[in-house]
């Protein structure tokens, strides 16, 4: 379990530029943000750009992190709430932090990361899918796992998964997916096999086609014989 010591700590100022004006902020350098939550009013305030995109190297919206305003000595721990980015340049252009009570537990969605090498698609040509990417999790604050690890080593055979009732007990947290729902399982390469089938189909179409011709063009022929000889008979 963490301790808010751990926390990489943000520190915000209270933000004097609004409404239509912020593109002035941006362009000194800050980014507009807001922080709300635990029942209180949302409070306008400002991180210096710099700062908040080297955070972001290291913080993700699950990573819960410590707040505190200029000229405050107390601090908070909050988790990003959202990032508005420009939809071209994908420049930050706005940021929300909730708040947080560390003593209550909290419902997100965390990162499935998968390690380790599948037996059955090394050795079996097998297909390696993972119908889920983010779990639905329910932990106190400074609980949170940074991601859930799959390790998929010991699936050796196809057919085998990896469902959200098989997640090892090491992680704090109550699992809020079905418990039968499949986080990864290994199928047969049959996508290579369709396509090699419907070549050879269309190869074979091809080919009756031309014995169709063919047969037309004796048909034909036939039927000209046939004239020709009922003609020197008158």
């Amino acid at each position: 379990m963490l301790e808010t010591k751990d926390l990489q700590n943000l520190t915000l100022d209270e933000r004097i530029i609004n409404g239509k004006n912020v593109k002035k902020l941006r362009r000194s350098g800050f980014i507009p943000a807001n922080i709300f939550g635990l029942k209180s009013e949302s409070e306008s305030l400002q991180i210096e750009s710099s700062v908040l995109s080297e955070t972001l190297k290291s913080v993700q919206k699950s990573t819960p992190i410590l707040i505190q305003k200029k000229g405050d000595t107390n601090s908070i721990v909050c988790f990003i709430e959202e990032i508005q980015r420009h939809p071209i340049t994908e420049e930050i252009l706005h940021v929300s932090f909730k708040k947080v009570d560390t003593k209550k537990p909290i419902k997100l969605s965390i990162f499935i990361s998968i390690t380790g090498e599948a037996p059955g698609v090394k050795n079996l040509g097998g297909i390696l899918l993972q119908p889920l990417n983010y779990l639905s999790i329910r932990t106190l604050p400074l609980e949170v796992p940074s991601s859930i690890v799959i390790d998929v080593s010991n699936l050796e055979e196809i057919g085998n998964t990896i469902a959200v009732k098989d997640i090892s007990d090491e992680y704090n947290c109550e699992f809020l997916d079905d418990p039968s729902s499949t986080i990864v399982r290994i199928v047969p390469p049959r996508i290579e096999e369709e396509e090699e089938e419907e070549v050879e189909e269309d190869l074979e179409g091809e080919e009756g086609m031309e014995i169709d011709g063919e047969a037309t063009t004796e048909s034909e022929d036939s039927a000209e014989s046939k004239d020709t000889t009922e003609q020197k008979y008158y």
